[in-house]
């Protein structure tokens, strides 16, 4: 159903209006949102949401605080950080559409960000930064995930790691990859 559809009906009477078999409600962000949160809209405990239209992380968020079911939505571009920290709500579970932007990002947002959303997350951000085992999971574990990456520069943050270790990303990244090798591991670089 949609959501104005919703809201018009809920205008029209006194009494709790009944959308229990409802299994996704659609429309913009305001019209969902008010439907949420009507107290005089009986919705099915995991009613799905669609969001036509972009929306902002704060809207998103704001949806997804109100759902129970999946919230599938285009959230406008943002920096890794800007978005992880304003999606705190979010659900893996969620089919929100993300573009990762801005001049750095870590590896450690990234993962987070993985984990509010079942869409591949588009990553433009020129750099990324992180520790090994943040890395590995963005460019090795979890690549299938992430789209837009291997053409920035990475640095990895570790005091020091391996060369095997810095070998990995060095393979899986077209950028410059800064690391501080260990010492007896330095000559076994590529």
């Amino acid at each position: 159903a949609t959501a104005a559809d919703l809201l018009a009906l809920d205008g029209k009477t006194s009494v709790v209006v009944d959308a229990k078999s409802v299994t996704t409600i659609t429309g913009n962000a305001a019209d969902v949102t008010d439907v949420l949160a009507a107290k005089t809209i009986a919705k099915a405990a995991d009613v799905a949401v669609t969001i036509n239209g972009d929306i902002t992380a704060l809207e998103a968020n704001s949806i997804a605080k109100l759902a129970t079911g999946v919230v599938t939505a285009i959230v406008a571009d943002g920096s890794a950080s800007y978005l992880n920290t304003t999606l705190k709500d979010a659900k893996a579970t969620d089919a929100l559409t993300l573009t990762v932007t801005g001049t750095t990002a870590t590896a450690a947002d990234l993962n987070a960000l993985d984990g509010k959303t079942k869409e591949v997350i588009t990553v433009e951000a020129k750099a990324v930064t992180g520790t090994f085992a943040d890395l590995n999971k963005v460019y090795v574990t979890n690549a299938a995930n992430f789209s837009g990456l291997n053409d920035e520069n990475v640095t990895i943050t570790d005091k020091t790691v391996s060369a095997s270790d810095a070998n990995i990303i060095a393979n899986v990244v077209d950028g410059k990859v800064t690391a501080t090798v260990t010492a007896a591991d330095a000559a076994t670089l590529v």
